[in-house]
């Protein structure tokens, strides 16, 4: 990668902290929102692209491990509130 390149995703992410600490401090309904829509863009990523790689080999148990994540993640969410 070109220096350019690296400057241009540094400059992303302070422009992106620091968008998400103005939203933070004036808006915060809108940063529901924001986190809501981010956490489905991140579980769309994951559906989209890494299950399918994961689930090409036959004798994979990745499925069982996921659905025993996801039933301790609903756990920990009913105990805590």
């Amino acid at each position: 990668m070109q220096i350019w390149q690296y400057l241009v995703m540094f400059l992303a992410v302070l422009i992106g902290g620091g968008i998400a600490l103005q939203i933070k401090r004036h808006h915060k309904k809108v940063l529901k929102i924001v986190l809501s829509f981010s956490g489905a863009y991140l579980l769309g990523i994951t559906v989209l692209h890494l299950l399918p790689s994961v689930f090409f080999r036959p004798e994979s148990t990745i499925g069982i491990w996921i659905l025993i994540g996801f039933f301790i993640q609903l756990l920990l969410e009913r105990l805590s509130q």
